[in-house]
């Protein structure tokens, strides 16, 4: 029971990354990187790259570079988020083990 309930949380933490992701980055990119949906730091990681490759297209435009710079804040502050998630997740599974 209790790891059934700890196997639900992790879904519901994960779910909640992808979306938060989601509304940070747009809808193309997060369909772009929906292979990692299972793997949060690994979806920002590629989000990130997407994101640089916009900021170099961007070139020249002010206000798409402060959007981006506010995306690529964001996208930290996500970062730091999955990592708490995933050390959440490392401790239950060591409890359980």
């Amino acid at each position: 029971m209790a790891t059934e309930n700890g196997g639900k949380r992790m879904n519901q933490q994960k779910r909640a990354l992808n979306q938060l992701l989601s509304v940070i980055v747009g809808s193309k990119f997060a369909r772009q990187t929906d292979p990692y949906k299972d793997q949060p730091l690994e979806r920002i990681y590629e989000c990130y790259k997407l994101i640089t490759e916009e900021q170099n297209e961007a070139f020249g435009d002010t206000q798409k570079l402060n959007q981006i710079n506010r995306k690529l804040d964001s996208l930290n502050s996500l970062t730091i988020l999955a990592k708490l998630e995933g050390s959440v997740e490392a401790l239950r599974d060591a409890n359980y083990e």
